[in-house]
């Protein structure tokens, strides 16, 4: 019996006491930025992971239910070694809410649902929102590492847009060479068969004054066998 207490006290312990940076601890830190979101009007808790929610800026008023949350370690950091270790997400359902809500309003809304991703800073030990963890990275300490990276996204359509205007001038300009490289050839094969047709007129021509001359040649012989000896 005693066991059996202590082993729900321990349960119960781990359920109310989070690890900084665990899953309950990530949760909790939801609730808080939630709970002081200018962009609601009230959020409060009503039953496990179900809230009830008023938006200040969406025709939604209602409940808030979470379908899933959990917490990720950072795979890969764009500023290196950083302050941040690991990443945090909610995923929720406004069972209330008309499904063009987010399609209607995907601006506004898509701006709230970015406080459902924190950020966890390991040195203060606190969940921060994406507007912090974006400043953190453009802060003048990472700026040299993260500068290229940010430009790349910022300008990435004018950036892509150079790439293929690259390619359509290479293939133009690719294309007029093996143009002018087909005429050249045309042209050499023209002019070598000129030379090969006066090769063989001259042949020919050479050929009609050799048979002249043997004719002429063979006259002279029987005009010779004529004349009396």
């Amino acid at each position: 019996m005693c066991y059996i207490k202590y082993l729900f006290l321990v349960l119960f312990s781990t359920a109310i006491f989070a690890e900084p940076g665990d899953n309950n601890d990530f949760l909790s830190a939801w609730e808080k930025i939630q709970s002081s979101n200018s962009q609601l009007e009230s959020f409060e808790k009503i039953d496990e992971l179900k809230y009830k929610i008023k938006f200040s800026n969406l025709p939604y008023e209602g409940e808030l239910v979470i379908v899933a949350y959990d917490v990720e370690e950072f795979d890969y950091s764009p500023v290196g070694e950083s302050d941040y270790n690991k990443t945090g997400y909610v995923e929720i359902d406004l069972p209330d809410a008309l499904e063009e809500l987010a399609v209607k309003y995907s601006r506004t809304y898509y701006k709230w649902a970015e406080s459902n991703t924190l950020y966890f800073n390991q040195k203060t030990q606190q969940w921060v929102t994406q507007k912090q963890y974006n400043e953190y990275l453009m802060s003048d300490e990472n700026a040299v590492n993260f500068g290229g990276l940010f430009w790349l996204w910022q300008y990435w359509d004018y950036a892509l847009a150079l790439i293929i205007l690259y390619f359509v001038v290479s293939s133009v300009l690719g294309n007029k060479k093996i143009k002018e490289s087909l005429d050249l050839q045309k042209e050499s094969v023209e002019q070598a068969n000129e030379l090969s047709k006066t090769s063989m007129e001259a042949i020919e021509k050479s050929l009609s004054q050799h048979e002249r001359t043997n004719e002429l040649l063979a006259e002279l012989i029987e005009e010779v066998r004529k004349k009396p000896g």
